[in-house]
């Protein structure tokens, strides 16, 4: 069924944030429990099109393309800072609070940081579901470490854009399997342009904290908080994450999962079950 890969054109809105355009998302009743949904590096809101379709029919549901990532506008300065303010700004804007966050990948990260943060204590943040989050641990490629070099910073941008394609071709997209062919399009059709795709990611590699953030998932440790590890997960360290939870984490659940990365895409029912969960 191809619709659950296409989120309602109406459910999308633009707001402005530092004078730049962020695209939101806002879908789901109204009435229902209110969660927000946070992408991973690279990716944006339609590329999560099945998990959300899962997730309204049980969630008011708001979510946006981070600062750069998929219809939002580029920034100068890439962040944690950048990111934790903007997602505030739009809760601020969507009069959204007493909210789950969920969250995959850098989303997940985000996720846990958000849990434990006194910039979101006033929002009530009620739980957190993290698919396999980055912050722990992570599996540089060879492409994402040569743009940490200043010497491949001044190529070309095609060439870059192309480098990050093959990156993203060998980790991600290969094993969508059946889905490869629709992910890519919906891919190709958002990232048009690619100098601010260049741009942001080049930043973003060495700007975000990307294994260093043990000491705020430790802050984050409740029963508030799940954190989902993928055992064969190439892109944050799977064995890293799955051993740091297990040996200082006391509260949170942890749930071990065989399977891919990105697994809580080609798997929305299952995906939306560990937040429906945390609520029985």
């Amino acid at each position: 069924d191809q619709t659950q890969f296409h989120l309602s054109p109406e459910a999308f809105q633009v707001i402005q944030y530092q004078q730049k355009n962020i695209t939101i998302y806002r879908g789901g009743t109204q009435n229902k429990q209110k969660l927000l949904f946070v992408h991973g590096f690279n990716y944006f809101v339609k590329m999560y099109a099945t998990v959300i379709n899962e997730l309204i029919q049980h969630f008011d549901v708001l979510s946006l393309d981070l600062p750069g990532h998929g219809a939002s506008d580029a920034f100068d300065k890439y962040d944690m800072d950048l990111m934790m303010n903007c997602i505030h700004f739009v809760c601020q804007q969507q009069n959204f609070s007493d909210f789950v966050v969920a969250g995959h990948s850098m989303g997940g990260m985000i996720a846990v940081v958000m849990l434990q943060s006194d910039q979101f204590k006033s929002m009530n943040i009620s739980r957190c579901v993290a698919y396999a989050p980055s912050g722990v641990g992570l599996k540089f490629t060879l492409g994402q470490i040569a743009l940490m070099n200043q010497y491949f910073k001044k190529l070309p941008i095609d060439f870059l854009f192309k480098l990050s394609m093959d990156d993203n071709y060998k980790r991600g997209i290969k094993n969508f399997n059946q889905y490869k062919q629709i992910m890519s399009q919906i891919f190709d059709d958002e990232v048009t342009d690619k100098e601010k795709y260049v741009k942001r990611q080049n930043q973003m590699v060495s700007s975000i904290p990307w294994s260093d953030l043990k000491e705020e998932f430790k802050k984050a440790d409740s029963k508030l908080l799940k954190i989902i590890v993928q055992t064969t997960d190439n892109y944050v360290d799977g064995p890293k994450l799955l051993h740091f939870v297990q040996d200082n984490l006391k509260m949170a659940s942890l749930v071990i999962e065989e399977g891919i990365h990105e697994k809580c895409i080609f798997k929305p029912k299952w995906a939306c079950g560990h937040v429906r969960q945390m609520f029985e």
